[in-house]
């Protein structure tokens, strides 16, 4: 038998009624969302409609106003690749990969030649002097 409460209520009957409540918390909740949602896209409509006409009003009075449209990345739909550029793609994915396999100890160290670290040192002391004396 299930241990009861101190007001001698099965457990199972006050998990089942906390579960109950709950669940009608989360389904009000749910309404007020959906409310909010719905209230929020007619918000947006009515501001459009309003934008459009005034951009209207402004164009009957010989006023044109440019208008920003929102550019998204990538390609147009419908847009097809060419297997030569497709084939060129894939070769130049290759030769990348095919350079990241390398570690780092086999590649050649970048040195630098004299004569470049004699020009940065010489343009780096004129910076200190022109700052140092102002």
């Amino acid at each position: 038998m299930a241990k009861r409460s101190g007001n001698n209520t099965p457990i199972s009957e006050t998990l089942d009624s906390t579960a109950q409540h709950l669940g009608t918390a989360l389904g009000h909740l749910a309404n007020r969302l959906d409310a909010w949602k719905q209230q929020r896209t007619s918000l947006v409509d009515e501001i459009r409609r309003v934008a459009e006409s005034a951009q209207k009003m402004l164009g009957d009075l010989g006023h044109a106003v440019p208008v920003e449209r929102v550019r998204k990345g990538g390609r147009k739909p419908g847009y097809k690749m060419s297997e030569t550029t497709k084939a060129k793609l894939r070769a130049a994915w290759k030769r990348r990969s095919a350079g990241l396999t390398k570690d780092a100890s086999t590649r050649a160290k970048r040195t630098m030649s004299p004569e470049a670290r004699a020009r940065i040192a010489a343009a780096q002391k004129a910076r200190w002097a022109q700052r140092k004396n102002g």
